[in-house]
């Protein structure tokens, strides 16, 4: 994502292509002391070579970024997609060489699309500690939201995402030597709402699932990058992970399935290696 460093107070770009193609984007840049923000927004559409074939995506990115006296930053980003498309289906050999526009009737009648908006947030800060060390935080948040209509089914869902990252950074050399400390811990989860109904020419039917898929993750690392000389660096570490991964709901109108709950613990999982 761009920042209030990266662009000038406003810039505006459009293009313009065959079949209907447009895009345009408008963004606004600014920086006042240790704050910078960023905005930007585009749209972009696409009439289609083939019939059931009209596209169109609007995105908004925006970043605001601060830096106090104690070198200390910490920067919010946001960013927003809806995307809307008609599916047209396939063609036959022979429908595609008599008419490569048209449309499959069944996607037609189906009112066959994708659709679906996006959000994500993200959060991040550094603090130096001294000279040679920092500590970083990092952690951000997904929703995806979505509707597909399609000749076998009406898909509808939403997913839920986040995850996060705290890490310490040692650059101090040993005995001389260029070193790198990389320690941290990682978090992420995901739930996700899973429903089908049957497509009766573009309504919705019989329900055929109604489940909840989640997902839990926690992993723990730590590296040491040594420099031999200047041209060779060993490189030791290694890693722990645990996951969790569950389903309850039902997968089908007659088949109700009961909560599934599995774990995983990964051990240690070591790093040996050397660049050159």
């Amino acid at each position: 994502t761009k920042t209030g460093y990266d662009v000038p107070p406003i810039e505006v770009r459009s293009t313009f292509g065959s079949y209907g193609f447009m895009k345009n984007y408008v963004g606004l840049g600014h920086v006042s002391g240790r704050w910078d923000s960023y905005l930007g927004l585009s749209d972009t559409e696409l009439g289609g070579y083939r019939e059931h074939d009209i596209q169109a995506q609007r995105r908004l990115f925006a970043s605001v970024g601060y830096t106090n006296p104690s070198a200390v930053t910490g920067r919010l980003d946001l960013s927003y997609l809806n995307d809307s498309e008609d599916l047209p289906g396939e063609l036959t050999r022979s429908e595609l060489i008599d008419d490569p526009t048209l449309a499959d009737p069944s996607y037609v009648s189906k009112q066959a699309k994708r659709s679906f908006n996006y959000v994500r947030s993200s959060m991040t800060v550094s603090k130096p500690i001294g000279e040679d060390q920092m500590i970083e935080g990092f952690a951000q948040f997904y929703w995806h939201g979505y509707e597909n209509p399609l000749p076998f089914a009406i898909i509808e869902g939403s997913t839920y995402d986040w995850n996060g990252e705290l890490r310490y950074v040692n650059l101090m050399p040993v005995l001389g030597h260029g070193n790198r400390i990389t320690a941290g811990m990682q978090y992420g989860g995901t739930m996700w709402k899973d429903l089908n109904w049957a497509n009766e020419n573009g309504s919705k039917g019989t329900k055929l699932r109604d489940q909840w898929d989640r997902a839990l993750s926690l992993g723990w690392y730590a590296e040491d990058d040594f420099d031999v000389t200047h041209k060779l660096t060993l490189v030791i570490g290694g890693r722990v992970d645990y996951s969790r991964r569950s389903v309850s709901g039902f997968s089908s109108a007659k088949d109700f399935a009961p909560t599934g709950v599995a774990d995983f613990v990964s051990g240690l999982s070591p790093k040996v290696g050397f660049l050159y």
